[in-house]
């Protein structure tokens, strides 16, 4: 990879979403979604003349080939770059090497699975559990913040978050196969000038999981798909949910989706997001019968609500 048009190819190959112009862009890069903090705004630049990655968000710094690796979970010299069969084009779909392509990636994808099992994390330094916390004066800044968010503290409990003083962040621990394999931290703060709303645990590739997944059956009737954490707070009650943490699906989410039994795949992700959802849409067509796609009018599904999203959403059935 050592052009502009190869590294576009490589791009779309593995459905990564880029941007050349717009909000966060410079005119230097090419802009992704940076894959080691969660971001969802395109704050990754790859620069034209170098091909070194740059987060403007979290700051990370990372060759072109660790990137690649991050960002679709398979080596960067595989021999296997294009996804499931698809050509360039999503709706292009190779039906003699799609069936071939899907094996070989299941068989890919169930050996780094059992590979990152492996790679439990630790909470960071000096935190408390929630349930803890509240004994404490610092639960008036947690129940603050989930207030506003109209989230009971509960719910923060049930999902077993913890609460560090130090950052004075919310941890949201993220499990796979009952092991903690990552986690984010989200500012009480919400003042987006003075901190980041969003860290990341060091050391794990935070888009190789679902939020969620642990607790989804083996067959469900309805799936929502979403991009952060309080969206799948919101909607769990009401329906199977598992969020992303990005508006991108990474190779290895595709292939923990695709080993469910799903009805019907609703995705659902934030306002002014149709583009990156019809995009996912399609990666996934071949193996759903019914997946939709749901425009919301505006905010999120954790500001909207299940039932404001079900009853006054437009729908486009893929």
């Amino acid at each position: 990879m050592n052009n502009i048009p190869e590294l576009k190819q490589y791009l779309n190959e593995h459905s990564i979403s880029y941007r050349e112009t717009g909000k966060n862009i410079s005119k230097k890069c090419i802009g992704i979604c940076c894959p080691y903090c969660s971001d969802g705004n395109f704050h990754g630049g790859i620069f034209k003349d170098t091909f070194v990655f740059k987060c403007f968000r979290c700051g990370v710094v990372d060759n072109i080939k660790t990137l690649s690796t991050t960002l679709t979970g398979i080596p960067f010299n595989s021999q296997d770059t294009t996804p499931l069969g698809f050509d360039k084009n999503p709706n292009q779909i190779n039906s003699n090497h799609i069936l071939q392509n899907i094996k070989n990636m299941m068989n890919k994808k169930e050996q780094l699975v059992k590979q990152e099992t492996i790679k439990c994390v630790q909470f960071p330094n000096s935190c408390i559990s929630v349930e803890k916390a509240i004994t404490y004066k610092v639960n008036n800044r947690i129940k603050l913040f989930l207030n506003t968010r109209k989230i009971d503290i509960k719910t923060a409990i049930k999902h077993s978050c913890m609460f560090s003083p130090i950052m004075s962040r919310l941890i949201l621990p993220v499990y796979f196969e009952k092991k903690l394999v990552s986690w984010q931290a989200r500012a009480l703060n919400n003042n987006s000038e003075i901190v980041t709303k969003y860290l990341t645990c060091p050391g794990s590739t935070i888009t190789k999981y679902l939020y969620g997944y642990d607790g989804l059956p083996a067959t469900c009737n309805k799936l929502f798909l979403v991009e952060g954490v309080f969206d799948q707070w919101r909607l769990e009650p009401h329906v199977h949910t598992i969020a992303l943490f990005t508006n991108t699906l990474s190779v290895f989410q595709k292939s923990l989706i695709i080993k469910k039994q799903i009805n019907h795949l609703y995705i659902c992700l934030d306002f002014g997001m149709l583009q990156e959802s019809m995009k996912i849409a399609y990666e996934l067509k071949p193996f759903f019968s019914k997946i939709t796609v749901l425009c919301i009018p505006s905010g999120d599904p954790d500001s909207l609500g299940f039932s404001s999203i079900i009853n006054k959403n437009k729908y486009l059935n893929i």
